[in-house]
């Protein structure tokens, strides 16, 4: 009798697991969801990188006099570089490509030059307390006027420019062999998501994402 309840509750507990995997939604394979999302990452990686471009070949560069905003811009690349890498990582099956390699090195620069200008920023308004720390003599020797590039973020931005137009290229290569296996339904995904991603990287960092949304994962 005891043999025969054990075997009961296990045909029971087997039809339970049966019926419960029948009712389950199927589980989307990550490369499915990779070739669904490519064309709309491709067009997020290209905006973000387009938008950092500008910034650190034009606008930085353009506002000597001020320091505290070029912080802000400095920061707001960080924000685009690490949108452009996880647009790449989450589009690709590989782990380690040279468009991560590129991105991952000029992040590293720019957020050098950002602790830079932090640096000095912090001596032109911390400067009474750092004179008594230091005295007027060796603070003299750090101090960076508030309106003008120093000569170390000066130089860091020359690197800068330098990897822009060493990596750049290398995205523009992989956009093209990316969107040469896009389906005309692909193109156009990839055109909206290019002219939101545009538009939403031009305005404040506050606002809300764009219409054009990736699809989730499970």
């Amino acid at each position: 009798m005891a043999e025969r309840k054990r075997t009961g509750s296990k045909r029971r507990r087997r039809s339970t697991v049966e019926v419960h995997q029948k009712s389950a939604p199927p589980r989307v394979h990550r490369h499915t969801l990779i070739e669904i999302n490519r064309a709309v990452f491709t067009a997020r990686r290209k905006a973000a990188h387009e938008r950092a471009f500008e910034l650190l070949r034009e606008e930085i560069p353009a506002t000597a006099k001020e320091k505290e905003r070029r912080a802000a811009q400095y920061q707001f690349c960080l924000q685009l570089f690490d949108d452009a890498m996880t647009a790449t990582q989450r589009s690709q099956i590989e782990q380690e490509t040279p468009v991560l390699q590129y991105l991952r090195l000029i992040r590293e620069t720019v957020s050098a030059n950002l602790a830079l200008v932090h640096h000095e920023l912090a001596l032109i308004h911390q400067a009474a307390e750092f004179s008594r720390l230091l005295g007027d003599t060796v603070l003299a020797r750090f101090q960076i006027r508030s309106d003008v590039v120093s000569e170390g973020e000066r130089g860091v931005l020359e690197r800068v420019s330098s990897l822009l137009q060493f990596g750049d290229p290398i995205l523009r290569k992989d956009d093209e062999e990316r969107m040469a296996t896009f389906t005309p339904d692909d193109h156009r995904r990839y055109r909206l998501a290019l002219r939101e991603y545009r538009r939403f990287y031009r305005r404040p960092l506050a606002c809300k994402e764009p219409v054009a949304r990736e699809t989730p994962a499970p």
